[in-house]
């Protein structure tokens, strides 16, 4: 139909991170402003984290992994019981805090923990590549993971990374699989900031008095 034309259209001119990362995460940051974490729903967070899978899809076998690992996530989000106890993301740290149980393993917080990484790499991602015009993808992914993911990860996982890292595609190549250019990248990736960082950010908070157990 031409509807289905015209946001198909939309959609290949603005590329990906402006019409399907920025436009997953913008009433989030709407809901996070009026309330913090206490206003932002479990599922659509979780949703919005599962579209993230197109970026580690397109990172090659680094980040295979990373497309599976999200999905459980999120499966485990969307279950009745984890949407009826914690309907919102400040519901999960706090009901999983009470139990005693917050961030160990097979936890509801452990599992928003993992998507909220996720989201701090991509975020890092996107901006060393802002910020860095010459750098190549490589540079740029390896000091993301360094910043946000190494830490999490056994020394196997590590030295597997680094080898995934060598076989990254051009940062060009990278961007034309987004649908994007360098300067079409640079004004998304700077919307994709503004609406995730917030939340990012606020996790991080959220979850500073816990990280100990997801190292268990």
């Amino acid at each position: 139909s031409a509807i289905f034309f015209k946001s198909f259209m939309t959609e290949h001119n603005l590329g990906w991170i402006s019409s399907v990362a920025v436009k997953a995460f913008i009433p989030l940051n709407e809901q996070f402003k009026n309330g913090g974490l206490g206003s932002i729903p479990t599922e659509a967070f979780t949703l919005a984290c599962e579209q993230l899978t197109c970026v580690f899809d397109r990172l090659g076998v680094a980040f295979s992994i990373v497309s599976s690992d999200i999905k459980e996530k999120k499966e485990h989000l969307t279950q009745p019981r984890v949407l009826k106890e914690s309907p919102f993301l400040a519901d999960i740290v706090n009901n999983d805090e009470k139990a005693g149980k917050a961030c160990l393993a097979g936890s509801d917080s452990r599992m928003l923990h993992c998507l909220k990484r996720l989201l701090h790499f991509v975020c890092a991602l996107m901006e060393e590549l802002v910020n860095n015009a010459e750098a190549t993808l490589y540079t740029c992914a390896t000091k993301a993971y360094s910043q946000t993911l190494k830490i999490y990860h056994t020394t196997t996982i590590r030295y597997a990374i680094k080898a995934g890292l060598l076989l990254l595609p051009t940062r060009h190549s990278f961007f034309m699989k987004l649908n994007q250019t360098e300067d079409t990248a640079k004004i998304a990736i700077q919307d994709f900031l503004q609406v995730t960082r917030p939340i990012a950010i606020s996790l991080d908070e959220a979850f500073s008095a816990h990280e100990k157990n997801v190292m268990k």
